[in-house]
């Protein structure tokens, strides 16, 4: 991640994912492994509208998406 201070940090994230009522949860939970913020602990939950429910069964799945995203980091 680019931070608007010229610095970067990389992070390294285990995800779940959870659709109920057509909103989308993903969350990625783990740790900076380089950059300004290294060994702080991160949490980011990304939620989407999923915009048709019925493409999530097909091969190809749901091609769009549109939401928000909060992020939480913890320096140790």
């Amino acid at each position: 991640m680019d931070w608007n201070n010229g610095q970067s940090t990389t992070f390294y994230l285990t995800f779940t994912d959870t659709i109920a009522d057509g909103i989308e949860t993903v969350t990625g939970t783990g740790t900076a492994t380089s950059g300004e913020l290294t060994g702080a602990t991160a949490v980011f939950v990304w939620v989407y509208t999923v915009p048709n429910l019925l493409a999530c069964l097909t091969p190809t799945g749901a091609t769009s998406q549109s939401g928000a995203i909060v992020a939480t980091v913890v320096s140790t």
